[in-house]
C-alpha cells in the first residue's frame, strides 16, 4: 500500500463534504428561481474542474520526472563529494562535471515543463474565477431588462452563485495540492522500497588508473643497490 494513502487531510475532507452539501442546496434554489442562471452557474463550476482533470496526467508525469531528475542530481553530487580524492587521482573531474551538467540540464527542462503546465492551469482557473461573476451580472442585467427577474433577484442570484463557486475553486486548489503531495510521497515510497543497501554509484567509470608510485620506487632502490 502506498505510504501516501493515509495522508489526506481529514479536516479539509469534512469541509469539502459540507461545502458540497451547500452547493447542492444553492443550485436547487437558483434553478427554481432562474434556470438560465443555474445552468450558467453549473457550467462555470464544471469548467475549472474539467481543466484540472484534463491536464492532471501531464502535470503528474512532468512532476514525477522533475522529482526523479532532482534526486539523480543530488545523488550524483553526493557521490562526487565522497569520491573527490579518487576522482582527482584518476583525473576524472572534467567528466564528472560534464555528467553533472547533463543531469542538471535534464532536471531544468522537466522543471520548466511542469511549471509551464502549472502556470497555464493557474491562469485559466484565475481567469474563470474573475470572468464568471461579470458574465453572471451581464446575463442578470439582460434578464432584468427583459422583465424576467427583478434587479434584487439578480443581485441575490449573483451572491448565491458566488457561494456555489467559492467551494468549487477551493476544491480545485485542494486537488492540485493533493496531486503534488501524492507525487512526492510516491517518490519517498519508491526510495523506501529500493532499500538502503542498494547503493548505486552514479559516477562514470574510469578507464585509466593512477601511476603506481610504489613500484617505481622499488625499482629505483633495486637499481641503486645493484650499482
Amino acid at each position: 500500500m502506498p505510504i501516501w494513502g493515509g495522508c489526506f487531510p481529514a479536516p479539509k475532507l469534512v469541509a469539502g463534504a459540507v461545502d458540497s452539501l451547500f452547493v447542492i442546496v444553492f443550485v436547487i434554489y437558483v434553478l427554481a428561481v432562474s434556470p438560465l442562471f443555474a445552468v450558467l452557474t453549473v457550467l462555470a463550476s464544471v469548467f475549472p474542474v474539467g481543466i484540472v482533470l484534463a491536464i492532471r496526467r501531464p502535470i503528474l508525469a512532468a512532476n514525477r520526472r522533475e522529482i526523479a531528475a532532482d534526486s539523480q542530481v543530488q545523488a550524483f553530487a553526493v557521490d562526487a563529494v565522497r569520491s573527490i580524492e579518487q576522482l582527482a587521482a584518476f583525473r576524472q573531474m572534467g567528466a564528472v562535471y560534464a555528467e553533472w551538467q547533463r543531469l542538471f540540464s535534464s532536471y531544468f527542462l522537466y522543471a520548466g515543463k511542469r511549471r509551464r503546465l502549472d502556470a497555464a492551469a493557474q491562469w485559466i482557473v484565475a481567469f474563470s474565477r474573475l470572468a464568471t461573476p461579470l458574465l453572471l451580472l451581464v446575463v442578470g442585467a439582460l434578464l432584468s431588462a427583459d422583465g424576467s427577474i427583478s434587479i434584487g433577484s439578480v443581485f441575490t442570484l449573483s451572491v448565491l452563485a458566488g457561494f456555489v463557486l467559492t467551494p468549487v475553486y477551493n476544491l480545485v486548489s485542494l486537488v492540485r495540492d493533493v496531486q503534488s503531495l501524492r507525487v512526492h510521497l510516491d517518490r519517498m515510497n519508491d526510495i523506501l522500497e529500493e532499500g538502503v543497501g542498494s547503493n548505486k554509484c552514479l559516477l562514470p567509470r574510469t578507464t585509466t588508473g593512477p601511476r603506481d608510485v610504489s613500484q617505481g620506487a622499488d625499482k629505483s632502490e633495486q637499481s641503486s643497490a645493484g650499482r
